[in-house]
């Protein structure tokens, strides 16, 4: 079996041809702008033939009509609650909206069926459709002005959008939208069927790393060094092919710092450069892929569950517990003390930008009204009093320098001026530290994740969708939780599942996800489901007089019905079930791999004639 693993790697911003680097990033976003109104384009003709059909033009009408039922509803409570200043909601209008929510449901139901037959019997119409969008996508790749690879980075993201965006959300039709342009961006070079990694310190003409002249009188030219002069082995030169003149190569550099070695044996399949707006700075990164041998880490035996869920227990927040069937206690994970408090250094930050910025407004527009402002200033800032972003005011500053000055604008371009130097230390100061504290969360949650993988071999989770919690109800009979909201995106409990399974996965372990239901109240030893409200309290007291905690209750839970009933478990990642044994087996690299395993056996005078086995004839 081979894996995939991305290896991540600092630079600093190009020093060679950085004029062409940055207009490579422009073309790809043009190139994305692109994309997206194709596919815009498509699903309208689309849209248009499938209301040929008056089947499906009527069932989307009665999905409409059912929407704005439930719209009428919600603003009958509206104007009530207004009214009484209440947020209590008379009976008669919950049962009336749920009664429009049902009707709705059963609407939207009936127009996704008829949707499909709609596409079943104007499929070669549709077919069609698509064809000649593929069409002008291969027109709009050769005039795009882009480097090869760059472009497949492009067509990429640009099909994960249209994949993550259904054509209609409910009865309105739903088209992929485009990021604004930010100056940031990604270049990268596809190395078709792959490159050894030592030929990175080659003469490639595609991508290739040198050492700096320091680091090749320190460390002998090697990439890196133990010992003395290690730093300064780590410091090599990216460069990237990113166009030709006459069949060469034009070469992008970027300063790298190489503080890792790639794996002997390693295949290179990609090479990209990314450049990220964190607050006013930019950040450049470099990512190799690369195909490696069956990695040495292994996981451990056993099996652990994990119950993942967010709650405050005196001053400190747990984000899960764990237990493994070797009969160990549970152990609770714990977000780190200091971590929530840089949250709350965030935010600190944020509440002084924004009293800053309430003072300013005023008297920036008090000193604007006193002089005759050009058109563009004066258009530009006729909201200024209803601005809440920040950002609006140090891009009229940029505007203001490239458009140059005018007679009398000394007092409030020196106001501007002086908000701007003062609010930029804090911009990135907040920025900063909200990237540092992502950071270290989720190098914490890595090292959870490595210690459990490498002493258990299996693990399960519950097939819980984290989604249905973030999303807020549209109606409360009392104020909503907002501790616990904040906590949920301190926690980011899906960046704690996603460390885990990326850990046991790439140790050769198995992840299973299990059914959910009754996990917390289902007591572990006498198997009664007991009746309590789980957000009261963490730990419960049954009938019969056993007492435990609800999420160390939970993962014995979890692992009893695994080791009771496989079947019910799904695999997460990196494994599949046996259609013969219902046994957990690693994949095989997809239906290309196994056929050209078939073409090599084939080649090779294997498997010509039927082979033996347990089923052969005697």
């Amino acid at each position: 079996m081979k894996y995939i693993r991305v290896y991540k790697f600092g630079i600093k911003p190009p020093f060679e041809n950085r004029e062409m680097v940055y207009n490579q990033l422009e073309l790809a976003h043009a190139y994305r702008r692109d994309l997206a109104r194709l596919e815009r384009n498509r699903r309208t003709v689309r849209l248009a033939v499938m209301e040929l059909d008056d089947d499906f033009c009527s069932a989307r009408e009665r999905a409409q009509q059912a929407s704005q039922q439930v719209t009428a509803v919600y603003d009958q409570i509206k104007a009530v609650r207004g009214a009484e200043r209440k947020l209590a909601v008379p009976q008669d209008l919950l049962r009336a909206l749920q009664e429009k929510r049902d009707l709705s449901a059963n609407a939207l139901t009936s127009f996704r069926v008829q949707r499909r037959i709609t596409q079943s019997r104007l499929g070669f119409l549709l077919e069609r459709t698509d064809k000649v969008a593929n069409d002008e996508r291969k027109i709009l790749r050769a005039n795009c002005g882009l480097f090869w690879g760059t472009y497949l980075l492009v067509e990429t993201a640009a099909d994960a959008s249209a994949k993550d965006t259904p054509e209609f959300d409910g009865h309105q039709p739903n088209c992929p939208g485009c990021p604004p342009w930010r100056g940031e961006g990604s270049i990268g070079v596809q190395i078709q069927k792959g490159m050894d990694a030592a030929c990175l310190f080659g003469s490639d003409t595609r991508v290739r790393i040198d050492p700096l002249p320091r680091a090749i009188e320190k460390s002998g030219g090697q990439p890196r060094k133990a010992g003395f002069g290690k730093r300064q082995a780590q410091r090599t030169i990216l460069r990237m092919r990113i166009g030709s003149t006459d069949r060469k190569p034009v070469w992008g550099s970027w300063k790298m710092s190489m503080h890792r070695q790639l794996p002997e044996g390693a295949r290179i399949k990609f090479v990209t450069v990314t450049c990220r707006k964190i607050g006013p700075r930019q950040e450049w990164t470099c990512q190799i892929t690369a195909e490696i041998p069956e990695p040495v880490r292994a996981c451990g035996t056993g099996i652990v569950a994990v119950d993942i869920g967010w709650r405050q227990i005196g001053e400190g927040l747990r984000v899960g517990t764990w237990w493994g069937a070797d009969g160990g206690p549970a152990q609770e994970l714990q977000m780190p003390a200091d971590i929530r408090s840089s949250w709350d250094k965030c935010d600190s930050l944020r509440s002084i930008r924004d009293r800053q910025r309430d003072v300013f407004l005023p008297r920036f527009h008090a000193a604007l009204s006193k002089r005759e402002l050009p058109e563009w200033l004066r258009t530009r800032t006729a909201t200024l009093m209803r601005w809440e972003s920040c950002n609006r005011i140090h891009n009229l500053l940029k505007e203001w320098k490239e458009r140059g000055r005018f007679v009398g604008d000394k007092a409030a371009y020196s106001m501007l001026y002086g908000y701007c130097y003062r609010d930029y230390h804090l911009w990135e100061w907040e920025d900063s530290q909200r990237k540092k504290t992502l950071r270290r969360r989720k190098e914490g949650y890595r090292c959870i994740a490595a210690k459990l993988a490498s002493t258990y071999g299996t693990l399960v989770l519950e097939q819980f969708d984290l989604r249905s919690v973030a999303k807020k109800p549209p109606l409360v009979d009392e104020h909503p939780n907002e501790t616990a909201r904040r906590n949920r995106v301190i926690a980011c409990t899906s960046e704690l599942r996603e460390c885990l399974i990326q850990a046991f996965v790439a140790r050769r372990g198995h992840v299973v996800a299990g059914p959910a239901h009754n996990t917390t109240k289902e007591c572990h030893i006498t198997r009664v489901v007991g009746k309590f409200d789980a957000a009261e309290s963490v730990r419960h007291t049954t009938e019969q007089g056993t007492s435990w905690d609800q999420d160390d209750n939970a993962c014995r839970n979890l692992v009893q019905r695994y080791l009771e009933r496989p079947g019910d478990f799904e695999i997460v990642g990196g494994a599949r079930k046996s259609k013969k044994t219902g046994e957990i087996v690693e994949m095989d690299g997809g239906k290309f791999n196994r056929a050209k395993k078939a073409r090599a056996k084939k080649g090779s005078g294997e498997g010509g004639a039927r082979e033996g086995g347990d089923k052969a004839a005697e």
